[in-house]
């Protein structure tokens, strides 16, 4: 698994699942994988010590697995936006101010997106044609 390039996203999160539709809409390489942080997948791959992070949906709705490597908060999303292609990567400028700034942008995101945006009651489900870029 080392190799592989992971989006774990809230699976209940509207705002979640909608980056979800756009990563894969975006991902001319289709080389990104996807999975719910409720996964046993998370579980197996996420490191004890972030974990913590997991189980507050507060402080993760996102988080980017890649080449062995873990990125959270708005780190995560730079990341996840180098994988993609067209106009959002130009986002990434934002990842010249300090971490301190864009995750507490982030977070700000993170705490209202249920309300903003509302929840499902059970993970997403992926369709047929997509079922093989999802671990569940």
């Amino acid at each position: 698994m080392v190799d592989k390039k992971i989006i774990f996203f809230d699976g209940v999160c509207n705002l979640c699942n909608s980056f979800v539709n756009y990563c894969i809409d975006r991902n001319e390489k289709q080389d990104l994988l996807f999975a719910p942080i409720q996964s046993s997948v998370a579980e197996q791959l996420i490191p004890s010590e972030k974990s913590i992070l997991l189980n507050n949906p507060l402080e993760a709705s996102v988080v980017f697995y890649k080449d062995g490597l873990i990125f959270l908060h708005s780190q995560a999303v730079f990341e996840i936006l180098k994988e993609l292609s067209g106009w959002i990567r130009l986002l990434r400028v934002f990842s010249l101010f300090p971490e301190f700034l864009t995750d507490w942008g982030y977070r700000l995101i993170a705490r209202n997106r249920y309300r903003l945006f509302g929840k499902k009651d059970t993970c997403r489900i992926p369709t047929p044609e997509l079922k093989n870029r999802f671990l569940i």
